[in-house]
This record gives C-alpha cells, sequence and structure tokens, in this order.
C-alpha cells in the first residue's frame, strides 16, 4: 500500500539522541517555571458594593466607591424647560481628575458608554473628562407634543458604566451596573 504524499517517515532515533532531547526538554520546562516565578503577581482586587436606588426627576445619587465619605461620581436625573421644550436629562458627572468611559458626537456633546457585560476598560479606553449625558428625552409639548429619547443608555438593563478614578493619586479603574427606564 503507497503512503499518502502529505505524511512523512517516521525518524527512530538513537538512545542517546532520544536522552538529549528528553534532558533539553527538562531543561527548557524548569526554564520557564523559574520566569513564571519571577512575574510579579497583579494587583487587582474587586470591591463590589451593591446598591439599589431609582432616581428620579430632579433627583441625584452619590458613589463613593472607596468609601473614604467623598463624591467620586454622582448620576444626575434632571428636568428642564425652555419656550417650546421639556428636557429630562440623565447625566454623570465625575469629581475633579476622575472620568467617564465615553465618546464625543461631532457637535462637542460628551455621552458615557453603556458598556455590556465583559467589555474590558483600562488606560487604552477612551475615558472623557467632564459631565456627559446618559439618556436625554425632548418633548415639544406645545406644538407637535411628540418626545424623542436617544442616548446610550435609553431603557437598558444590566449595562455598565466605566469609571477611571483616583484613590490618594492612584488611578483606578471600576464599572457600576446601572438599569435606565424611561417612562
Amino acid at each position: 500500500m503507497k503512503r499518502p504524499p502529505h505524511l512523512r517517515k517516521i525518524a527512530n532515533f538513537s538512545e542517546s539522541i532520544h536522552r538529549q532531547l528528553s534532558m533539553y526538554a527538562l531543561a527548557a520546562s524548569a526554564a520557564g517555571v523559574s520566569l513564571l516565578a519571577l512575574t510579579p503577581p497583579a494587583g487587582a482586587k474587586i470591591i463590589y458594593t451593591p446598591a439599589h436606588r431609582a432616581i428620579g426627576p430632579h433627583d441625584s445619587y452619590n458613589i463613593d466607591l472607596n468609601h473614604d465619605g467623598t463624591t467620586d461620581f454622582t448620576i444626575a436625573n434632571s428636568v428642564s424647560a425652555c419656550t417650546d421644550f421639556c428636557f429630562f436629562e440623565l447625566r454623570q458627572r465625575p469629581a475633579a481628575g476622575n472620568s467617564g468611559l465615553g465618546y464625543i458626537l461631532g457637535s462637542g456633546f460628551l455621552l458615557d458608554s453603556a458598556l455590556k457585560s465583559g467589555a474590558l476598560i483600562g488606560s487604552r479606553r477612551p475615558f472623557k473628562k467632564g459631565t456627559a449625558a446618559m439618556a436625554v428625552a425632548r418633548a415639544n409639548v406645545y406644538t407637535s407634543n411628540k418626545t424623542i429619547a436617544y442616548g446610550p443608555w435609553v431603557n437598558v438593563k444590566d449595562r455598565f458604566l466605566g469609571l477611571k478614578f483616583q484613590i490618594k493619586g492612584k488611578t483606578h479603574f471600576g464599572w457600576a451596573r446601572l438599569m435606565v427606564k424611561l417612562s
């Protein structure tokens, strides 16, 4: 029977070559283990604080990530009006030195991203300084009586707000899990 061309013939090594290859494999494995032993451990720690808070109109919620009595972020639900419109805005306001993971629309309007579970955050992500909109509803009460809602947080469940914050001069990253329901 003819052997298919893609299969190679198995080589038989002498006992001394086989022993040398085994010693090489053992030495390479030992070197790899020593390199792993020299790798410093990561300094990550997950701290979870459960909170269930409905934020109604004209209300806000202060987030103190390290429980030092200082607000790190504020989630605010504001209502305002002008001649033809009523505005309902859910916004995230970071304390000085902190920021949320988001993006800027072409008009310069800052929005916070509504991240799905498992999204990576860190220093390479686009954290933006300043107050950012999460969800906005605009009601035209005098002419069309229609409400337009926009923003990445409109009617979402179990989405995550990426946070970059300072504790004792060191940068940390975290998430706040939120559900936003516009009625």
